[in-house]
């Protein structure tokens, strides 16, 4: 025989919906915290963080119960992301909440499955074994397989429309902006390649195929560009080479090519020169 019920209108339409009260304590543990939690501590060995994920079950350290998993019930019950679960606890990055046994589980399956051809990781693939060279794993390497898997799945949707023209598939924004962040990173290093070479931002342009001001930024992002008190001080010396040589009656055609700089340039300066010679003669 059923308790009392207790009633609530659901937010989408006005129908009610009843559950026994056996059924709501059974909701209510689910939010039951145990006594000494949320634990305050972190992992510190490498030993101490197996013997936490060994077994069948994991612990959550936030309320003191038993899981298979834990990432929906710290996200569904507690708010807390898996991120931020291991951040305040110190456990790696590359390791997900997973019992021991389940992992094994979910490995071998997954193994089975490669080995009849359901899944194809690519040569890009990132193997466990180097993700879990250091118990403490980085982001950057989660980040470079996430990379590698965005890229290989451009290529497969770039494949399909290749073999299905009919029906083709839409590329991501998102897979776009890495691949054309892989394509700016391979660009930044030849322009370094090709500036250690002594090689000016015209000639790196004409080798590349773009423009004098990409290489320009390129350089600045790499840190090999001229510092501004540089560039300054060369100016300055130009200005003065281009009026002594109009001075000694040279073309201006001759004296860009003498500094290696544009006929406009070479116009410019002189103009200058001229508008501050006639602005100090007197005034009749």
């Amino acid at each position: 025989m059923l308790l009392p019920t207790k009633t609530y209108k659901t937010d989408g339409d006005n129908t009610t919906k009843r559950f026994s009260m056996s059924s709501q304590n059974r909701f209510n543990a689910t939010r039951r915290i145990l006594r000494g939690f949320p634990a305050q501590f972190k992992f510190r060995t490498a030993e101490d963080i197996n013997r936490y994920f060994s077994g069948d079950r994991i612990q959550c350290l936030l309320c003191g119960k038993w899981y298979v998993m834990l990432g929906k019930h710290i996200l569904n019950i507690h708010g807390v992301t898996v991120d931020q679960y291991k951040k305040k606890y110190g456990l790696p990055w590359g390791r997900g909440l997973v019992a021991k046994d389940t992992e094994t589980k979910m490995s071998e399956n997954c193994k089975r499955r490669m080995a009849a051809g359901e899944i194809n990781f690519g040569p890009d693939h990132i193997s466990k074994e180097k993700l879990s060279a250091s118990w403490k794993t980085k982001r950057p390497v989660c980040s470079a397989h996430r990379r590698a898997a965005v890229k290989r799945g451009t290529a497969a949707i770039i494949k399909w429309n290749e073999e299905h023209p009919a029906k083709p598939k839409h590329v991501p924004e998102k897979s776009k902006r890495v691949i054309a962040t892989e394509i700016y990173r391979a660009r930044d290093k030849k322009v370094a390649e090709l500036k250690q070479q002594n090689k000016t931002a015209k000639e790196i342009a004409d080798a590349l195929n773009v423009r004098v001001t990409t290489v320009k930024r390129s350089l600045k992002r790499s840190g090999l560009s001229k510092p501004r008190s540089e560039i300054v001080s060369e100016s300055e010396d130009i200005k003065k080479t281009v009026i002594s040589l109009y001075l000694k009656g040279f073309k201006q055609k001759n004296i860009a090519k003498t500094i290696n700089r544009s006929l406009c340039r070479t116009q410019q300066i002189i103009g200058e020169y001229r508008q501050k010679e006639s602005n100090a003669k007197p005034s009749k």
